[in-house]
C-alpha cells in the first residue's frame, strides 16, 4: 500500500510527463501539480517555482468545473490570455517539469 507521499509523487510524475509531451502546458495539469506539491514533503523545492508562478498569475482563469458560471465573452478573453501566458512561459514550465522528474526525492 502506498503512502500519501508516494501516491503524490507518482501522480506528479504522470502530470510532469504530460506537460512535457504537450506543446503548450495545460493549466489544469499545472493546478494539479500545485495542489500535490505540499504532499511531497518538498513543497518549497525550487523546481516548483515556475509552476507556482503560472498558477498564481492565472488564478483568475476559471477552472474547468466552474466554466459554466461565466459568460462566453469572459471565457474567450480569459482563455486567450491564458493561452498567451502559457505559450510565453512554456520553456520555463517545461524546464521545471524536467527538473522535477530528475529530482532525487521524486
Amino acid at each position: 500500500m502506498r503512502t500519501e507521499r508516494e501516491a503524490a509523487n507518482l501522480e506528479l510524475r504522470v502530470l510532469a510527463d504530460a506537460v512535457l509531451k504537450g506543446e503548450i502546458p495545460d493549466l489544469e495539469d499545472l493546478r494539479s501539480i500545485e495542489s500535490l506539491r505540499l504532499r511531497t514533503g518538498h513543497g518549497d523545492d525550487p523546481v516548483f517555482f515556475s509552476i507556482r508562478s503560472a498558477v498564481s498569475d492565472l488564478d483568475a482563469v476559471p477552472s474547468m468545473s466552474r466554466r459554466t458560471l461565466y459568460s462566453p465573452a469572459f471565457l474567450a478573453e480569459s482563455d486567450a490570455m491564458c493561452a498567451a501566458y502559457l505559450r510565453d512561459a512554456a520553456v520555463d514550465i517545461k524546464a521545471s517539469c524536467r527538473a522535477l522528474l530528475s529530482s532525487s526525492w521524486l
